[in-house]
């Protein structure tokens, strides 16, 4: 595993009995682990036990007393090796596309933002949970409207908030076009493309999304250039996803 800026930490951590019932010190002892193992992006194995009590600036004693705790817990695994975040690799790695789907489709089912909401402005009110197994589909509106607001949810808890009119039509336009294709799950794919480079901007994503229409489906290349090249940069937001990310590399 590459290391990257950042990890993954899931919202159902406030409600794990395991971490719920740590000290203090101790859960906070397992986020800054978490990190660690992040940063040394080596699948969950952490850096040995002096290494760690300097960047914390912590005594080895109370570091020691701190990982043994987690470990009771299963919250960390001492092995011969070394000590290793447990699951870590598990946890961070690639969502499928088959459970990223069924997640999108989850929190659909319990979307709390219902109505006519724009792109910029949710409903907060909130939803009593009525769902059965004989409910009817929603209908095509309200069916567009939550995933609108859903889909900027979604951007803006990995993104940040959509800046102005220009931007605000053009993600509505691409919601509206991703939803009468048939390819709602491209919004959510895409965002976690540009997580995974480290690229979280709408110009990346508004790239990234205009390849897979293209194309498509996610993942094509678009056709060679009349010399054999690459597009050039002026033809950025046509490119592949391949090729974006050799663009950001290059500092384009």
């Amino acid at each position: 595993m590459t290391a990257k800026y950042w990890i993954k930490l899931y919202h159902e951590i406030l409600r794990d009995p395991k971490m719920g019932r740590l000290p203090d010190r101790a859960w906070r002892r397992a986020i800054e682990l978490f990190l660690l193992a992040g940063e040394s992006g080596d699948d969950g194995w952490l850096p040995d036990v002096p290494d760690i009590a300097w960047q914390l600036r912590v005594p080895e004693q109370e570091l020691g007393e701190d990982m043994d705790l987690l470990a009771e817990f299963g919250i960390l695994t001492e092995t011969d090796d070394g000590w290793l975040v447990t699951n870590f690799e598990t946890r961070q790695g690639a969502v499928p596309d088959a459970e990223r789907m069924k997640r999108y489709r989850e929190r659909k089912r319990k979307a709390q933002y219902h109505g006519d909401a724009s792109v910029t402005s949710r409903n907060t009110e909130p939803e009593t949970d009525t769902d059965t197994e004989s409910d009817t589909e929603p209908e095509p509106d309200s069916a567009l409207s939550s995933f609108i607001s859903d889909s900027v949810h979604a951007y803006e808890n990995a993104v940040g908030l959509i800046a102005g009119e220009t931007q605000t039509e053009e993600v509505k336009a691409f919601l509206v076009d991703l939803h009468e294709r048939g390819h709602p799950e491209w919004w959510q794919m895409a965002i976690d493309v540009s997580c995974d480079n480290n690229a979280r901007k709408w110009s990346y994503i508004r790239a990234v999304l205009r390849n897979w229409l293209e194309q498509g489906r996610p993942g094509l290349k678009p056709p060679a250039t009349g010399n054999g090249s690459r597009a050039s940069p002026i033809d950025k937001e046509r490119a592949s996803v391949d090729a974006l990310n050799e663009w950001l590399q290059e500092g384009a």
